[in-house]
């Protein structure tokens, strides 16, 4: 299937650019040039992706993790992003337990 897809995109950015050659835009051989990449619209079930993640946590590297994750295209800009959140909003948050307003609520009274 993706081989028929190939041939046809193929053909048609041959002809594209045989008429962008005459126009002086690219030479007549760039569409050799062109790559492609085909990537199957299957269903992925994350949660089963994260609890394994979650297992593999402490026994790989965070770079075999992210690597096996399908939502993780590009690891290296990831592990970026991560440093970057950590530096931002690492040890700058509240905590989120609503038990620590009640007793300071119940100290004050």
């Amino acid at each position: 299937m993706e081989r028929k897809f190939t041939t046809a995109l193929r053909y048609q950015f041959k002809v594209l650019c045989s008429a962008w050659a005459k126009k002086g835009i690219c030479s007549k051989d760039d569409y050799l040039k062109v790559w492609y990449e085909y990537k199957r619209n299957i269903p992925i079930d994350l949660l089963s992706e994260a609890q394994a993640s979650q297992a593999l946590k402490g026994l790989v590297s965070e770079r075999t993790r992210l690597s096996k994750l399908s939502v993780v295209d590009d690891v290296e800009y990831e592990l970026e992003e991560m440093q970057k959140d950590e530096q931002l909003f690492g040890n700058g948050l509240e905590p989120l337990n609503e038990d620590d307003e009640d007793t300071k609520e119940v100290d004050e009274s």
